[in-house]
């Protein structure tokens, strides 16, 4: 049950107990009445303001009952808890007596009441209403016109003024211990109605806040591997689901952050590393240069190449650097345009074909026609490019082949590159685009390439909202499938 429906229970049975009370309070009364009546017990008429209020309800039990049978009328059984030794009630029709309670030796009393055109109240003789206390005798009478049949009611009371009746006595105690017993009976049920209705919300609210409230200081303590378990099918569940799922992301993040800084302190050693090879053999040649090592023309000519080869190494680094610069800041970078992958692979091999197959490499292409995508050329190029050099610097036969086919998948453009060279150990091929990493792990090797260039080509399609990953081709040969989605409605 959700604490919204318990809290609609909890304001419904607060305002249905009093209306029930209410109604048990009215039932015990009427009961008490009938009991009453049917004991022989009748309430005595001591004062006038009595004897007004019991003429008042008995007059209008009769007029807003049954007129024609006033005794079918609903109240009529009141009229019966009134001492019919003091008391005299008289309804007539016209002139004409229909209904009569009471002492009828006061009939002879309606003598002293004046015709109804003396009385007051009156609306041009349909209505009218006279009142007269005397002696110990009390008067009271009233008209009411019907369907122009002009209605009577008459009340007289005698010996108003007593000093002592038992009966009502007895009737005003057994009255007051009636009502103080009831309050006390509502009192006590709505306390205790109060009671279990506090309960019964503070035992489904109170303990879930609690169990946040503790899980809120655990993830303070800085344990995110807490999970809360709520078993209620209620609005806490989505905020327990929430707590959960924040904690999951705050672990997950922590441990991305974690990597990250462990994979830039790795990045930091590697950069230092690799390029403190190459300045160390600068240096050295340098020296060598300075100190006279090298005596001969011959000698000074190699330790120059050297010198200008190892620079090249630098500026080839630093280049690549300055590119994974800017694939970390985004397509901001990059200008993106529609482009058709086929023609941009076969331009790519016209403008490289010699300059690779003078490295002993040997480019070709399958394509299919019109392949639309929306990327960058300069993106696309920078990665056949990278490719292309991998496979060329890592061939072991004198002429190395590598193949680009292109075909269109399921709304993607499916590009794969395919070398015949050594291919990569199996162990480091899901190492193969991260930043500076060989499958030499001496990583002395810097003229072999900065290691950062699979790392440049994973960057660039992932920019133009691409995948790309690698395996080994049977016998031997490194494949790089790249996949990027086709242009919308193609």
């Amino acid at each position: 049950m959700t604490v919204k429906s318990r809290l609609l229970i909890s304001h419904l049975i607060m305002f249905i107990v009093p209306i029930f009370m209410a109604v048990i309070v009215a039932a015990v009364m009427l009961a008490g009445a009938l009991i009453l009546s049917r004991g022989n017990n009748y309430l005595y008429l001591e004062n006038i303001s009595k004897c007004t209020r019991a003429a008042e309800i008995s007059c209008h039990i009769f007029f807003h009952g049954n007129l024609e049978h006033p005794e079918n009328s609903a109240g009529r059984w009141l009229i019966s808890l009134l001492s019919p030794k003091q008391n005299l009630i008289l309804f007539t029709k016209g002139k004409d007596p229909i209904y009569t309670y009471g002492n009828k030796d006061y009939l002879a009393q309606l003598s002293r009441i004046p015709p109804d055109s003396d009385w007051e109240e009156r609306e041009n003789g349909r209505t009218g209403t006279y009142i007269r206390a005397e002696d110990e005798s009390f008067y009271y009478a009233r008209k009411m016109t019907c369907k122009d049949t002009p209605y009577y009611f008459y009340f007289i009371s005698n010996h108003v003024y007593r000093a002592y009746n038992p009966g009502d006595e007895a009737v005003e105690h057994l009255f007051e211990t009636t009502m103080w017993s009831i309050g006390g009976i509502i009192l006590l049920i709505i306390l205790l109605t109060s009671r279990f209705l506090s309960s019964f919300m503070i035992r489904h609210i109170v303990p879930p806040l609690e169990t946040l409230k503790q899980g809120a200081m655990e993830v303070q303590e800085g344990n995110l591997s807490i999970r809360l378990v709520h078993k209620g099918n209620d609005e806490y569940r989505p905020v327990f689901r929430a707590f959960n799922l924040m904690t999951e992301k705050l672990s997950l993040s922590l441990t991305e952050q974690e990597e990250e800084e462990r994979k830039r302190k790795e990045l930091i050693a590697s950069i230092s590393h690799d390029i403190r090879t190459p300045l160390t053999v600068i240096k050295a040649y340098a020296e060598g240069l300075r100190d006279g090592v090298a005596d001969t023309e011959e000698k000074k000519e190699k330790y120059l190449s050297v010198i200008c080869r190892r620079a090249d190494d630098l500026d080839r680094m630093i280049n690549q650097l300055f590119d994974l610069s800017r694939l970390d800041i985004g397509v901001k970078a990059y200008t993106e345009e529609t482009l058709d992958l086929s023609a941009v692979l076969h331009d790519f091999i016209e403008e490289n074909r010699n300059s690779f197959k003078e490295k002993g490499l040997i480019l070709s292409a399958e394509t299919a026609k019109h392949v639309p995508i929306r990327g960058s050329r300069l993106l696309l190029n920078r990665i056949l490019m990278n490719l292309a050099s991998n496979s060329a610097k890592y061939k072991t036969t004198g002429e190395g082949h590598l193949l680009l086919h292109l075909e269109k998948g399921n709304n993607e453009a499916v590009l794969t590159v395919t070398d015949d060279g050594p291919g990569v150990p199996e162990t480091s091929l899901r190492h193969l685009f991260e930043a500076f990493y060989r499958t030499d792990k001496a990583r002395s090797r810097t003229e072999d390439g900065s290691g950062l260039g699979m790392t440049i080509v994973q960057k660039a399609v992932c920019l133009m909202n691409g995948t790309v990953n690698a395996e080994n081709v049977i016998p031997h040969g490194l494949c790089v499938e790249i996949k990027i989605p086709l242009t919308e409605g193609q």
